[in-house]
């Protein structure tokens, strides 16, 4: 009988497996896989508690962070406890704590027999981390009037994570081959990528808690200039001064009109252009009591002694250009061409171009400015009078001679837009009388 027909009927005899061919049981894939989700959730809630904490007065903030009585997020990311130094906060050590988790369960997972040491130095980690969970919830409990629910679920996070970590660590696979993993050039580039994001996680953070805390102090700063009672008690307690009105200048409304008011503007200034395309329907609201007068400041310092640089290269041209037509030209086609100057002050125009367009010799304009002195030295004069009078920037307003802050209310929250209603009313009280119904419309 041959050994092939003795065994005939025998069950197959498993062959052992080398060490070197063993595969991880099922329970290790999930313990990874359990890492890793402890700290994806432990990323996300920290990045949630550091948009709380940027801006605390968000109506979305205040919703999550209302869950009853006993609970809130607002006293805990208020506290001195929250801040460990400077701006950096407690969340931003949480982003980063956390990512350095996610990309070592990710990259390294569990490491083999062999390669277990590396394992330590995320264990202790979060050691390092679950003391500090241990310190914070203490401080809810103990002495803040309010637990933050969403603080306590990060910390029970971490506390899961830190188990799981440890159960890695003390529980190494069975994998016992020669070659370590993860190997030293794995390890130092993952943990080299989790303190890069570490370092970029805070920055970030950092940087939007800065943003936000500049707009809050923005949005304080605008209710209170933006009030049209502060308005006109700061223009009341002006100096006042005494601006002479040329003939000259370009003006709108009656001369004789008891209110003057005197914009010192720049055709390249994108708020001057806002103010120059509502001015004909203030004076003909508050017709015929004021008149409004234009003078010249270009910032830039291709004509403007008083500016460091050319923040609108166009400026001293075009108010040259402009100064020349009012020569030569008729009422009509200087104020045409005011409005295409404003109007094209930011598209990739030519003064000719425009000087065409409202029907004008562009030949008879360059002439005018070689030939008349004139020009130069009324530009200059509104500028030194505009720096006499502590102008630093357009558009600049002075009514009766007093500085107004300014011209328009808008309305309050992150898109401003003018509050008409609010502005003819400001405008009511300065002027001492009602603007006509028809204008307001």
């Amino acid at each position: 009988m041959t050994s092939s027909n003795a065994n005939a009927g025998m069950p197959p005899v498993a062959k052992p497996t080398s060490p070197e061919t063993a595969v991880a049981p099922q329970p290790r894939t999930v313990l990874r896989a359990m890492l890793i989700v402890c700290a994806l959730a432990g990323l996300g809630l920290s990045a949630l508690l550091a948009l709380m904490s940027a801006d605390p007065g968000a109506g979305w903030a205040s919703g999550l962070c209302s869950a009853g009585d006993g609970f809130g997020c607002g006293h805990a990311l208020s506290s001195s406890a929250a801040t460990v130094i400077g701006p950096f906060k407690a969340t931003h050590l949480g982003l980063a704590y956390f990512g350095i988790h996610l990309l070592w369960y990710l990259i390294v997972g569990i490491p083999n027999r062999q390669g277990r040491s590396w394992q330590l130095l995320i264990v202790l980690i979060g050691v390092a981390g679950l003391f500090g969970s241990l310190t914070y919830t203490a401080i809810m409990i103990w002495r803040l009037p309010t637990i933050c629910q969403f603080c306590l679920t990060v910390h029970v996070v971490n506390l899961a994570m830190v188990v799981l970590g440890m159960v890695a660590w003390f529980k190494p696979r069975i994998d016992v081959a020669p070659v370590a993993r993860p190997t030293r050039g794995v390890a130092l580039g993952t943990l080299g990528s989790g303190f890069g994001f570490a370092i970029f996680a805070v920055v970030a953070a950092v940087g939007y808690q800065n943003q936000q805390a500049a707009f809050r102090l923005q949005t304080l700063y605008m209710d209170v200039v933006n009030d049209a009672e502060y308005i006109v008690w700061d223009w009341s307690r002006q100096d006042r001064h005494e601006i002479a009105v040329s003939a000259r200048d370009q003006q709108i409304g009656p001369t004789d009109a008891p209110h003057t008011l005197v914009v010192f503007s720049d055709f390249d200034c994108d708020k001057c252009a806002g103010f120059h395309g509502v001015a004909e329907k203030l004076v003909s609201g508050f017709a015929p009591d004021i008149r409004i007068v234009f003078k010249h400041y270009p910032v830039s310092q291709q004509c403007n002694p008083y500016v460091d640089r050319a923040f609108h290269p166009q400026a001293c041209t075009s108010a040259r250009v402009f100064i020349a037509a009012q020569r030569i030209a008729d009422e009509q086609q200087v104020k045409d061409l005011a409005n295409l100057l404003y109007q094209n002050r930011t598209h990739l125009y030519t003064h000719e171009y425009l000087v065409n367009a409202v029907g004008l010799d562009w030949s008879a304009i360059e002439k005018q400015m070689q030939t008349d002195q004139s020009i130069d030295a009324q530009l200059q004069g509104d500028i030194e009078m505009a720096h006499d009078m502590g102008v630093d920037g357009t558009p600049t307003f002075f009514l009766n001679g007093q500085r107004l802050s300014r011209w328009m209310i808008t309305t309050p929250g992150p898109q401003i837009e003018p509050d008409y209603q609010a502005t003819n009313k400001l405008w009511e009280t300065l002027l001492g009388r009602a603007m006509t119904s028809k204008a307001s419309n």
